[in-house]
């Protein structure tokens, strides 16, 4: 069965189901947020956990919210319902507000780390790219295949934050001028995660379940802590919107230093920016 005629039966299946129970703007609405997921993920008999958080990846990174996120994929489970398709993630998937999204999550050891940053130091691509966006911005994967995307001057990263949508620059160290001095090269979120998979897989070791960049972006968050920077710091570093607690919310609001001070502090204490010269 092509993907074009299982696609038409998806979609008739869910008109089907949803009837005359909702108005004909609602059923427009679950149609179209079904066509729109069929058309980047293709039409499949089955979806992993993995394709439907590689979609919210997609979302996050277009800009949408977490709300609009939350509506789009309830347009895509009537879809699943209505196909008797298990719907393969659950509530604690989608971690779409902050900071909670770190919380128990696997943090990789600075060994590994070491070791990963080792290997690519000699390495010139796409790549030693990721891994230093990784290990010293601690990008998210989004972020990262949006920087490959784009490219960069090796003198100014500047970072789309995927949860808030805002913008951020950072200048770059001179250790990392010339690995991070490069034109645009298309990849996907997929494509990233794909690379860890692959860089960890061939050098490192086999990686461990739900174990990918954002590992060394909690392994990152907990140097910086424990190399003594302040809270209200890291959580601007990390582009993150919200205060490190309910104690720090009002200094947290008011604290927008220069985006070079910013950097001058974090780079002072920083884990793994020493392991790149």
């Amino acid at each position: 069965m092509s993907d074009s005629t299982l696609e038409y039966q998806y979609l008739l299946r869910l008109r089907a189901s949803l009837g005359a129970r909702y108005s004909e703007n609602t059923i427009s609405a679950f149609l179209g947020q079904s066509r729109r997921f069929l058309a980047v993920l293709g039409a499949r008999p089955a979806y992993t956990r993995e394709d439907v958080l590689s979609y919210v990846d997609k979302l996050v990174l277009a800009g949408y919210k977490e709300q609009s996120i939350h509506t789009i994929l309830g347009g895509v489970r009537a879809m699943f319902h209505a196909n008797n398709l298990p719907w393969p993630l659950q509530r604690r998937d989608l971690h779409l507000g902050l900071p909670q999204e770190d919380e128990g999550g696997i943090v990789m050891g600075v060994q590994d780390i070491a070791g990963l940053i080792k290997t690519m130091k000699p390495v010139a691509g796409s790549a030693v790219v990721a891994v230093a966006l990784s290990t010293v911005y601690g990008l998210r994967a989004a972020e990262i295949a949006a920087v490959i995307s784009a490219g960069c001057d090796g003198k100014k990263l500047v970072v789309q934050t995927v949860k808030t949508g805002r913008k951020r620059e950072h200048r770059i160290p001179p250790v990392l001028s010339k690995r991070l001095r490069f034109g645009g090269r298309k990849i996907g979120v997929d494509g990233v995660h794909k690379m860890f998979t692959r860089l960890m897989t061939g050098y490192v070791r086999l990686p461990r379940e739900r174990e990918g960049w954002h590992s060394i972006r909690r392994a990152l968050i907990t140097g910086l802590l424990e190399s003594g920077v302040p809270d209200v710091v890291v959580h601007r570093w990390m582009g993150w919107r919200t205060a490190p607690n309910q104690h720090a919310k009002i200094a947290f609001r008011y604290f927008k230093p220069d985006g070079g001070v910013l950097d001058d502090q974090v780079y002072a204490q920083h884990p793994f920016l020493p392991m790149w010269g």
